[in-house]
């Protein structure tokens, strides 16, 4: 089974799909019977080669060099603490891969289109809309005025000038924590610009956190120390797909079973993946099943999307 992630084009993201020409060329490869079939399956991995090191080494040496030192003390502030904890159904449930649960919803097509065109201008683009709304549902439901989130993103980020990253597919991910503030007195625009700010405090797409917690002198780590408590949501918008039927590679139908082990543990409480797919937003939370009853997720869902037709009403004219 060879299993590839494209990485989708977002209105607000540099990411894009890879040219026709690669998809066309993965696909011809994928026709084509390994070399010892039917015996095997033969699975090619590449990296990125820039004369003889691999990205990775290139991204150790940037961070070796200094790179991200101005954001230090911005991630320091963004540490959780007990005053994150979400509320839990069962305090003592177990939160392992098995018990994962999800519940989607969708947002009809015009209300989709409306955002898609309103909102993609808006400073922070849509991802800043999602999180303006995600910190309105949860603060609403744990009676805080701030939540801490893992903001996920692609991390296919133009670091280095003499890398051209174009023919490569896949995502090399990052993490950074945001904190989503909720102050009453703001108006829905007010609020959304002061999460483009927030969002804008970091380069990269916040790239700097990860190289500040894993690639710098061990003995300057301090970034990410207290990582043993996770922020208990992690929030990620993978854009636009607009992918055909016909193409090829072509998306899957249906789940294509584990990708990680049954008994390990979830990284978070709550993982919230929102995409477009063919006109509408669709909005997926991924859940434990021993630590939150389904009936709490979906309050949270329903009221997530009223959140954004609220934003989609307040910013855009009728028309």
């Amino acid at each position: 089974l060879l299993a590839v992630a494209l990485p989708l084009a977002a209105p607000d993201a540099r990411a894009e799909l890879p040219p026709a020409s690669l998809l066309e060329e993965l696909g011809r490869r994928l026709s084509r019977p390994p070399p010892c079939a039917p015996d095997c399956v033969s699975i090619a991995r590449a990296q990125v080669d820039l004369d003889g090191s691999t990205l990775e080494v290139r991204l150790e040496a940037h961070a070796q060099a200094g790179a991200f030192e101005s954001e230090r003390e911005t991630w320091r502030q963004r540490e959780p603490s007990d005053r994150d904890r979400l509320p839990r159904d069962w305090a003592t449930g177990s939160n392992e891969e098995a018990a994962a649960s999800h519940v989607v919803v969708t947002l009809d097509e015009g209300s989709t289109t409306a955002l898609v065109r309103g909102m993609s201008a808006q400073a922070g683009g849509m991802t800043g809309v999602f999180l303006t709304a995600l910190a309105s549902t949860v603060c609403a439901w744990s009676g805080r005025t701030s939540v801490l989130v893992d903001l996920e993103g692609h991390g296919r980020e133009d670091l280095f000038e003499d890398v051209d990253l174009s023919r490569t597919v896949g995502w090399f991910t990052v993490m950074q924590p945001v904190r989503l503030e909720l102050d009453d007195e703001e108006t829905p625009r007010e609020r959304i610009a002061a999460m483009a700010r927030r969002l804008e405090t970091v380069s990269y797409h916040g790239i700097g956190y990860g190289v500040l917690r894993y690639l710098t002198d061990p003995g300057n780590r301090d970034v990410g120390r207290r990582r043993a408590q996770q922020p208990d949501i992690v929030f990620n918008y993978l854009g636009l797909d607009a992918s055909r039927g016909d193409e090829r590679p072509r998306r899957v139908p249906s789940a294509a079973g584990w990708v990680r082990d049954p008994a390990a543990p979830r990284t978070h409480l709550l993982d919230v993946n929102s995409r477009i797919v063919a006109g509408r937003l669709e909005v997926a939370w991924i859940y434990g099943a021993k630590v939150h009853e389904r009936e709490t997720i979906e309050r949270l869902a329903r009221a997530y999307l009223e959140e954004i037709r609220a934003l989609i009403r307040n910013l855009l004219p009728p028309s």
